[in-house]
């Protein structure tokens, strides 16, 4: 219980640290300084759209992430998570990298169901309006696809290195976790413009 308590403060304040920055990055910093450094390279006109821009579906960014917080306090803090897994268990004849996987791939379906609404007006909505994108519908479609699984494949391996280090190393994952965590992080910031890239976008010469 005291573990979960910690779970809940962590969480609570994870939620106010983001709506905070949110809330900062919303009303900006118009000091006269900065306001010249950027007329340097950019117009007015350049500032105020990007500013709409920037200001467009706040709220809607607000209720987007409160989502994420409610799916993730339901998994952690309520009996939900448990009556997954002991279903799956079940159906599962208790193997444990099944359950594994099978819970991953729940909880990835509710929270993608959950984000289309977002995704859509976010990545094809407000890009259409201020002409940042030409991306037609089905193509919109077959990218926000190719996103989810490419999301999926590697999510799926790293809840199974996971659940290993859990397994394996008893009384050392929570030392091996974070460093496990921290080298993929570095690894996938190297290999990202290389593998994961040129499934989205076509590399091609700029012109002179």
């Amino acid at each position: 219980m005291k573990f979960r308590k910690i779970l809940f403060v962590l969480l609570i304040l994870q939620v106010l640290f983001t709506l905070g920055m949110k809330f900062l990055s919303y009303f900006g910093d118009d000091s006269p300084e900065l306001q010249t450094h950027i007329l340097k390279y950019f117009t007015q006109s350049d500032i105020e759209k990007g500013i709409e821009y920037g200001r467009r579906g706040f709220f809607v960014r607000i209720v987007s992430q409160i989502i994420d917080f409610i799916i993730l306090g339901l998994f952690v803090f309520t009996s939900l998570a448990n009556r997954i897994e002991n279903y799956l268990e079940k159906i599962t004849n208790n193997r444990y990298y099944a359950v594994v996987v099978l819970f991953f791939l729940v909880f990835s379906l509710i929270e993608f169901i959950l984000s289309i609404p977002f995704q859509f007006y976010f990545g094809y909505i407000l890009e259409h309006q201020f002409g940042f994108s030409k991306m037609t519908f089905i193509a919109w479609v077959i990218y926000t696809a190719k996103s989810a699984l490419v999301g999926v494949g590697f999510g799926v391996l790293i809840a199974l290195a996971a659940a290993f280090t859990l397994k394996t190393f008893q009384k050392t994952w929570k030392y091996l976790l974070p460093i496990g965590s921290l080298s993929l992080s570095l690894i996938f910031s190297i290999l990202y413009p290389i593998l994961i890239t040129p499934i989205f976008y076509d590399y091609k010469p700029i012109e002179e």
